[in-house]
């Protein structure tokens, strides 16, 4: 019987699985922590629920897969405001660029009809040479400049990266005009009341074979036909494998696959979860922090009482969390929140992608041309854009396209 392995029980390695094994497949996922979810992370924390990494969706896709594994979700309005330094309320924009805002909104449309192939099939195919510049550039040759502000509130404040030196096909991708449009305009979202590991959660429970603490330290062809992963414990054969999060130099010896792991770049991205006396806070952007490593960028409430909240704050950059945590207690500090009690806090490295100069040498469709080579797969974030919303409309895609 063919057997196939999993790499990763993050979201996009569980989704792949359970694809895979309602379709008649027998799969094992492999996982090196002893939780499934990755950055679907949810706590309780404040007599709620706390996210460190994942907040929402927009998806219909997503929906209905929650629908089917019975997860509860609800639809609501996402209010925020924008602060500045001081935590006093601002305009994002100016009323001249508001009024350039509008215009710029109304051609978007049209302006990315001509890549509709490409925005539209889930993955990254037939990328157009324009869209593997970066994003500030293409918008610049666009002339939608004000866009790209609004762009980075969604993008880079929750820790995607820089639009001067993100590829324009992953945020277009990312913030399609379906998903751009429901943060825009205040439509309805995707939330997860009782968190977002509860996704992850339901997911793993449908799965008959997940092995937790399983580090992969080698996957290489045993022979022509079957696949050797090995773990610390465990030494196993497969018919093939799909590699769903970045792995360590080295360990895939298929000379194309392991040069292609070592290609993707990930982005570093910190949460921190504090409670603090109610201030009556809604989701923050802080404007001028948009584009400043270590600084507090976004303020997610996730809980509230008379007496205090919890929010989870975010940033980007290197720093270790301590530096980190005195950063981020001097912005809200600023705001006149003296007293923030830490409860959580998490370091991520995610949003696998690759720099301009590998998308214009073709290296999704070199990527492409060789999925299933020796029975190895890149599924997952590693094919599609990091979002939960992105990877449910690719999964099935995935698996219908190789399988």
């Amino acid at each position: 019987m063919e057997t196939t392995a999993v790499i990763g029980a993050g979201y996009s390695g569980l989704i792949t699985a359970y694809q895979l094994q309602k379709a008649g497949y027998d799969v094992t996922v492999f996982e090196k922590a002893d939780i499934p979810g990755g950055q679907c992370h949810s706590l309780p924390a404040g007599g709620g629920i706390v996210e460190l990494g994942c907040v929402f969706g927009t998806s219909p896709a997503l929906e209905e897969l929650c629908h089917d594994l019975e997860v509860k979700v609800e639809r609501n309005y996402f209010y925020r405001q924008y602060l500045d330094n001081h935590g006093q309320k601002i305009p994002q924009l100016d009323e001249t660029a508001i009024q350039k805002f509008k215009d710029e909104y109304k051609m978007l449309p049209s302006l990315l009809s001509k890549y509709d192939i490409c925005l539209n099939t889930p993955g990254f195919y037939n990328i157009p040479e324009e869209l593997k510049m970066n994003f500030k550039k293409w918008c610049s040759l666009h002339d939608i400049e004000v866009l790209t502000e609004i762009f980075s509130a969604y993008f880079s404040c929750y820790g995607y990266g820089e639009l001067d030196t993100i590829p324009a096909v992953y945020v277009l991708k990312h913030l399609d005009l379906s998903s751009l449009s429901s943060l825009v305009e205040s439509r309805k979202i995707i939330t997860f009341p009782q968190g977002s590991s509860s996704i992850c959660n339901a997911l793993a429970q449908k799965l008959s074979d997940i092995r937790y603490n399983s580090e992969v330290l080698e996957i290489s062809n045993a022979d022509d036909e079957s696949i050797l992963i090995k773990t610390e414990l465990s030494s196993e054969q497969f018919s093939r494998v799909i590699i769903t999060t970045p792995l360590k130099s080295g360990i895939v010896s298929h000379p194309f696959f392991s040069r292609a792991l070592d290609t993707f770049i990930t982005n570093p991205s910190n949460t921190l979860v504090y409670r603090i006396p109610s201030a009556g806070l809604v989701d923050s952007f802080v404007v001028n922090n948009t584009h400043k490593d270590g600084k507090l960028r976004l303020i997610h409430v996730n809980s509230s009482n008379s007496e205090y909240q919890m929010i989870s704050v975010y940033s980007n950059g290197y720093l270790e969390m301590k530096e980190l945590d005195l950063s981020m207690r001097e912005s809200l500090s600023s705001m006149g929140i003296d007293s923030a009690v830490l409860t959580a806090s998490k370091k991520w490295n995610f949003f696998p992608h690759v720099e301009s100069a590998m998308l214009y040498k073709g290296f999704y469709e070199e990527l492409q041309s060789r999925q299933g080579e020796k029975g190895i797969y890149l599924g997952g974030a590693l094919s599609c854009c990091s979002s939960l919303d992105k990877i449910t409309e690719f999964t099935s895609a995935f698996i219908h396209r190789y399988f």
